[in-house]
């Protein structure tokens, strides 16, 4: 990816690290030659300025990893036991407040 101020508006490929993209929106990238710097544009700047000459290359996970993963199942599971446990409350509830049994 050509990254512009860095290597003084010369075009260069090597990766970099692209943390955010919004179709529309913005683009955040991390070069590893400049660590600790977001370098953020809008996201029409970065596909212009992934392709180079014609070419460019993307890695994507096609998975969360694991840890990950792991939070996002846990809170899943959170969310499932506190809606369960809130519709057999509201079922006792209601069961106290009729005037006569369900037969």
């Amino acid at each position: 990816m050509n990254t512009g101020a860095l290597y003084g508006y010369q075009r260069i490929n090597h990766m970099i690290s692209l943390i955010h993209y919004r179709t529309g929106g913005t683009a955040c990238v991390v070069d590893n030659n400049d660590p600790g710097r977001y370098h953020w544009m809008p996201a029409a700047e970065f596909l212009r300025r992934l392709m180079d000459h014609g070419e460019g290359w993307v890695f994507a996970w096609s998975r969360l990893p694991a840890g990950v993963r792991a939070a996002v199942k846990a809170a899943v599971l959170a969310a499932a036991v506190l809606l369960l446990a809130g519709a057999a409350a509201l079922s006792c509830i209601t069961v106290l407040f009729l005037p006569e049994p369900i037969r």
